[in-house]
């Protein structure tokens, strides 16, 4: 069901370890609980105003959305089971072309509903030109890319480390990757990730979770003996996820990081894989790859009048032990495909 590895049970099961106890977590079902057609997952704060929002958006800022069958009925019915809850929603970085967004639009119910754009991020569907990544970049950019290769060549010999760690390995890659983003603008800005305490929880946990899935990818690029910039990925649905990012700003110079994504975009089209999804937001780096964006939307919902539960006409809204839900029915399924 989970189309994006915000949406598998690794990262929501990494958000309750992380971030559960400010929240009450409600899980709003459509068609049977124990095989649903969709899934919306809604936290609300403790302390707070009272609404609900889709899970780990507020402290991750990712995409998650609504995990579904992938039939658009299914998600235009957990829209219309959304509005009938008759409470305030805010539902951050919605697909902006989703059937859901749609369904919150035409909903009969009394609401008010405002709509606005959200941060989008580029993506690459790849295909076999790709193997060759400066052949599908500008002229000016190929010959800049090939001065820093030549550049930083003269420091050493260039090689790309392309790891799927299994579980017992994953600890020293994924600590030497947070050195190299904290090695940076981001380290002396205080916003590497080993300087956030309850994000790196959940990171940590994430990729554990993720690994025992064999879900999690981490590249390194070298000069000489030394790791200078590095890429974590979630490897899923036939796709690459970027998840975290970083480089040795000692070595700024020969643009560590950009000969770093060439490398990874071309394993990833010769390895046959259908795309690369940046996340995060769109930054010019990004840019230099594909111009291609995923545009989200924010909506707030507030509803006019009395909630009408008698209309939900077998929508399923169950208040459930959110930790025995997506444990119980990853045990029950086998896990969430992969692939």
């Amino acid at each position: 069901m989970a189309a994006t590895p915000t949406q598998h049970s690794s990262w929501i099961r990494a958000w309750l370890g992380s971030f559960e106890p400010a929240y009450d977590v409600r899980i709003v079902v459509v068609g049977p609980v124990d095989q649903p057609r969709a899934v919306a997952p809604l936290v609300t704060r403790r302390k707070g105003l009272g609404r609900l929002e889709l899970i780990s958006v507020r402290e991750l800022g990712e995409p998650v959305g609504v995990l579904s069958d992938g039939d658009p009925r299914s998600l235009a019915d957990v829209g219309r089971a959304l509005i009938e809850l008759g409470e305030p929603l805010l539902l951050q970085r919605l697909t902006a072309q989703s059937p859901l967004v749609a369904a919150l639009r035409s909903s009969p119910a009394r609401a008010l509903i405002l709509e606005r754009p959200s941060v989008p991020y580029s993506y690459i569907d790849l295909d076999p030109s790709w193997a060759e990544p400066d052949a599908r970049v500008s002229a000016r950019r190929r010959g800049d890319l090939r001065r820093k290769h030549r550049a930083a060549e003269k420091l050493g010999p260039l090689t790309l480390e392309d790891c799927k760690p299994a579980p017992a390995e994953l600890d020293p890659l994924l600590e030497e990757a947070l050195r190299i983003e904290a090695s940076g603008w981001k380290g002396r800005a205080g916003t590497a990730l080993v300087h956030d305490r309850a994000r790196a929880a959940f990171y940590r946990s994430y990729l554990r979770f993720a690994a025992a899935d064999g879900l999690v990818r981490i590249f390194f690029l070298r000069v000489g003996d030394r790791r200078v910039a590095t890429q974590v990925y979630a490897e899923f649905a036939r796709r690459l996820w970027q998840i975290k990012i970083g480089y040795d700003e000692a070595f700024a110079r020969v643009s560590p990081g950009m000969l770093l994504s060439r490398e990874v975009i071309g394993a990833a089209a010769r390895d046959g894989l259908d795309g690369l999804e940046f996340l995060g937001a769109v930054e010019p780096w990004t840019q230099t790859w594909s111009p291609t964006v995923r545009r989200f939307l924010t909506v707030r919902v507030y509803p006019l009048g009395l909630r009408r539960l008698g209309a939900l006409r077998g929508l399923a809204t169950v208040w459930v032990d959110a930790r025995e839900a997506w444990h119980g029915r990853r045990q029950a399924r086998g896990g969430t495909s992969r692939r």
